[in-house]
């Protein structure tokens, strides 16, 4: 197969997606959109393209940065490169992110952030939180925090407790009761659902981003479902 000078270029790098290679004489570069492909994007007469910043040296087109794919800032913690020709950006993280805006994964951010202890002072945090999971950025489920047995329950062995916060209502996993595979949904929400596995282990897996866990078929199906039926499975809720 014939492939052009940029794709050529993306395939020998063997860079993953949203990188950008030089041109060979430095007029431009190719923005790799990932499986061997680019697009190239030509820097303005008479200036060159800066392979260490990453950027033409004197504007990257004569587009306006009013309409540009940057304009919106949308690289948090990042520097953007607008690529015009691909009409996209690439964000260029300085947190050690590597999602698309730069984002810190929901699991991996400052105490101040973290989705599991919001609003409780950090002398605390060990009182109700046990750990995170986060999901991937195709999953409809971006998290789900892992929390502490509250005191007023008995402890009971295979029991996880587990929500979108250990400071708001907290679900307890129906594995302990559970002798085989079986499926359940989540708590608090329909993105995902409970797996309970052999000898009480369990995981807790996320649908695919636009699907909903369906209790009926036990399957993640696309659409909503009645959320009416939803509510009336919810495993027992307690206050953190």
């Amino acid at each position: 197969m014939y492939l052009s000078c940029e794709d050529s270029l993306c395939t020998k790098a063997l860079l993953i997606p949203m990188h950008l290679v030089p041109l060979p004489d430095l007029t431009g570069f190719v923005f790799c959109i990932g499986d061997g492909f680019g697009v190239e994007q030509k820097c303005m007469d008479g200036v060159q393209y800066d392979p260490v910043k990453k950027e033409c040296n004197v504007g990257n087109t004569n587009v306006t940065r009013e309409s540009s794919p940057c304009s919106s800032s949308p690289c948090k913690g990042g520097k953007c490169i607008n690529i015009f020709a691909a009409a996209t950006y690439y964000c260029m993280c300085h947190n050690d992110a590597s999602t698309r805006n730069c984002e810190l994964p929901y699991c991996e951010r400052s105490y101040s952030m973290h989705p599991c202890v919001r609003g409780l002072p950090f002398s605390e945090m060990h009182k109700v939180y046990e750990g995170c999971q986060t999901f991937e950025d195709n999953s409809a489920l971006k998290y789900v925090c892992f929390c502490r047995r509250p005191e007023s329950v008995n402890e009971t062995m295979g029991q996880l407790w587990y929500g979108s916060s250990c400071t708001e209502k907290i679900f307890v996993t129906p594995c302990a009761t559970v002798n085989s595979e079986e499926k359940f949904p989540l708590g608090y929400t329909d993105k995902g659902y409970i797996k309970c596995l052999a000898n009480k282990f369990y995981s807790i897996e996320s649908c695919a981003v636009n699907y909903v866990w369906n209790y009926k078929t036990k399957t993640c199906v696309k659409g909503e479902q009645d959320k009416k039926d939803h509510d009336e499975l919810l495993n027992p809720a307690v206050d953190a």
